[in-house]
């Protein structure tokens, strides 16, 4: 491979990177969540329980949407001329 096909890949790769360390940032907050619901509902607050229940939930789909699109970089990069389609 010559230097031409890798340095249009170098911004690519950084949002790669991003995506990835985003992603590993939601799941350590939603890591934080979960038990900020758990010590709610052991302390017999079933409104808050469910409130940082739901902002888990929501910071896990953010996180997850981050790893898709890692993902689909991933994809590009390595099937730079997209899928073959059958005849």
């Amino acid at each position: 491979m010559d230097c031409h096909a890798i340095i249009p890949n170098l911004p690519t790769a950084k949002r790669m990177r991003n995506f990835s360390l985003s992603a590993q940032a939601l799941l350590r907050h939603a890591q934080k969540q979960a038990l900020k619901a758990e010590k709610c509902r052991l302390s017999g607050n079933p409104e808050g329980a469910a409130a940082w229940k739901r902002l888990e939930q929501s910071t896990r789909r953010e996180a997850n949407f981050l790893q898709q699109q890692k993902y689909i970089l991933s994809e590009v990069i390595n099937n730079p001329k997209g899928t073959e389609k059958c005849a």
